[in-house]
């Protein structure tokens, strides 16, 4: 299938590599990956938000995510992808799955064998709502011959009282990656600053 069209923008720098801004102020993020292809290196998905210190990110609405399934495939050159934020509080379980299952989708989909780091920034109370995430598949996938370059797993914005356990928990869940990869680094961190929302 090839990459979806649309309605031609202004041309973009055989040079891009990343780029962040807002999902509502834009008309289709998807066109601008659809252009910016192989050249995207840097790719972030999740709700609108601003961030002034990035380093490039392209942020994806949910709406967009069937369409990023059909073109995912031509960024055959992406290095990171984050998943941002993923609002996994324990109160409504039902609602988390709906909210994270897209998660092993997208990166089945990637065909670039560059990815070295994958984060996934949460908003989580506790540390049994990480079994929300399909562990069994992501763990398959990540297993895969391209993504032998993948270094780091970072769980992001997690809440500092729950750190230690989380880490023991996500190390758990990925152990069987872990002894097939042990290059790859699990990362529990918290930043607050770099997944704040905007207010558009």
């Amino acid at each position: 299938m090839l990459p979806i069209e649309f309605a031609p923008l202004s041309p973009l720098p055989q040079s891009l590599s990343s780029l962040m801004f807002p999902t509502r102020a834009c008309p289709s993020p998807m066109q601008v990956i659809s252009m910016a292809s192989a050249s995207l290196k840097h790719l972030s998905i999740g709700p609108p938000y601003v961030d002034e210190d990035s380093n490039g990110i392209i942020v994806l609405d949910l709406v967009d995510l069937q369409r990023l399934t059909d073109n995912i495939e031509y960024c055959s050159n992406l290095q990171s992808i984050a998943f941002c934020p993923v609002n996994i509080n324990s109160f409504n379980p039902n609602s988390c799955r709906e909210e994270v299952k897209y998660i092993p989708i997208i990166l089945q989909k990637i065909t670039s064998s560059s990815i070295t780091d994958i984060i996934i920034a949460v908003s989580t109370d506790s540390v049994a709502a990480f079994d929300v995430f399909n562990w069994v598949s992501i763990t398959k996938i990540l297993g895969q011959k391209k993504y032998a370059n993948l270094r780091r797993i970072t769980i992001d914005n997690v809440n500092e009282d729950l750190m230690a356990k989380a880490k023991k928990t996500i190390a758990k869940k990925l152990k069987r990656l872990l002894v097939r990869n042990p290059s790859v680094e699990i990362v529990i961190s918290y930043d607050k600053e770099r997944w704040r929302m905007s207010q558009i």
